[in-house]
C-alpha cells in the first residue's frame, strides 16, 4: 500500500503529457488496490487539464514536442484498440 501511495504522489508531480502515457499504462497494470489509484490519478488529470488556460497551450506545447506528442497519440489509439478488443471478448 505504501507503493501505491508513493506512485501517486509522484504522478501528481508529473506534467501533463507523460501523465497521459502513466495513466493509460497504470489501467492495464494489475494492482493490490483496484479502483482507488485509477481515481486519484483521473483527480489528478483533470486537475491539471484545467490548469491548462487555452487549447493554444495545448497547440504550442505539441509544436515543442513533436515526437513525444506523436508517441502520445500513439499510445493513446493502442491503448483504444486495446481496450476495444478486450470490450468485445
Amino acid at each position: 500500500m505504501p507503493g501505491v501511495i508513493l506512485f501517486v504522489l509522484v504522478y501528481y508531480a508529473l506534467p501533463l503529457p507523460i501523465q497521459l502515457i502513466v495513466m493509460p499504462i497504470n489501467f492495464v497494470t494489475p494492482d493490490p488496490v483496484s479502483i482507488a489509484d485509477e481515481a486519484f490519478m483521473v483527480t489528478g488529470f483533470i486537475g491539471k487539464l484545467k490548469s491548462v488556460s487555452t487549447a493554444m497551450d495545448i497547440m504550442e506545447w505539441i509544436e515543442d514536442h513533436p515526437i513525444l506528442s506523436k508517441i502520445i497519440i500513439a499510445f493513446i489509439v493502442l491503448l483504444i484498440i486495446f481496450l476495444i478488443i478486450n470490450i468485445l471478448n
